[in-house]
C-alpha cells in the first residue's frame, strides 16, 4: 500500500540505471579540525553525545529544544584535558558532566 517502497522495491526498466539520490546529513558541525573517532551518547542525559578527535578536542553536543528537527547545540570551545589523540570516550555512568577520555598514550584522564 505504500507507493514510495513498492517504488524503491520495483526492478529498473531495461536499459535505464535507477537514480541515486545522495541524501544530506540531518546536522554538519565543522568543530573538529581533523578526523575523530571517539563518541558516546550519555546514560544519564537523553541525547547528550561527546565527540573527541585526533588533535585531543572533545566537543558535546545537546539536541535543541524540541528535539525533532535533528538540530544540535555544540559547545564550539573544546574540551582539551590533553594534547594526545582521543582514541575513545566514555560518559560516567551515574554522572552528567563527567567523561573520561583515552588518549593514544593510554592515561585515564577524568574531566567535565
Amino acid at each position: 500500500d505504500n507507493p514510495a517502497a513498492a517504488a524503491a522495491q520495483a526492478p529498473a526498466k531495461k536499459g535505464k540505471k535507477p537514480q541515486m539520490h545522495a541524501a544530506k546529513p540531518l546536522y554538519s558541525f565543522s568543530g573538529h579540525q581533523t578526523e575523530g573517532f571517539a563518541m558516546d551518547w550519555s546514560r544519564t542525559v537523553r541525547g547528550r553525545l561527546a565527540t573527541g578527535d585526533c588533535n585531543g578536542n572533545i566537543h558535546v553536543w545537546n539536541p535543541r529544544d524540541g528535539g525533532g528537527d535533528g538540530a544540535w547545540n555544540v559547545d564550539l570551545r573544546s574540551y582539551a584535558a590533553h594534547t594526545d589523540s582521543v582514541e575513545d570516550i566514555q560518559w560516567s555512568p551515574t554522572e552528567a558532566t563527567v567523561s573520561r577520555p583515552v588518549p593514544s598514550t593510554r592515561r585515564f584522564e577524568y574531566g567535565t
